[in-house]
């Protein structure tokens, strides 16, 4: 395991994002290249801390989870309803990878580990 992420671990990552996350030099690699807005979001507030804290704001981490949360599972919703199964995981990839444009515009730089 690289050194950074063996902060993954610690902090109780997934072992599927870790084992992805080994083939990068760097988190900030990393967070550049993420198609995975839910792993963003996980560690971003995990990085963070507690919700309502004095580390961080309703206008942070909790608003960007809140409006990525309810659009991605939103639209998932919807085209799990119209779509087969094959269509649903290329559109669940395509929302992640939405979600993961968002997380970056609101923190353009990977959190410290």
């Amino acid at each position: 395991m690289s050194n950074w992420t063996r902060g993954l671990t610690l902090l109780g990552a997934c072992e599927e994002a870790i084992e992805w996350c080994k083939k990068y030099e760097s988190l900030e690699d990393v967070w550049q290249v993420c198609e995975r807005g839910d792993w963003m979001l996980w560690l971003a507030g995990r990085i963070l801390g507690e919700p309502e804290s004095d580390s961080r704001t309703l206008d942070d981490v909790r608003k960007a989870a809140y409006y990525a949360h309810y659009a991605a599972y939103h639209a998932a919703d919807v085209a799990a309803a119209n779509a087969s199964y094959a269509a649903n995981y290329a559109i669940r990839n395509s929302i992640l990878k939405q979600c993961a444009d968002i997380v970056r515009k609101e923190y353009p730089n990977a959190p410290k580990l």
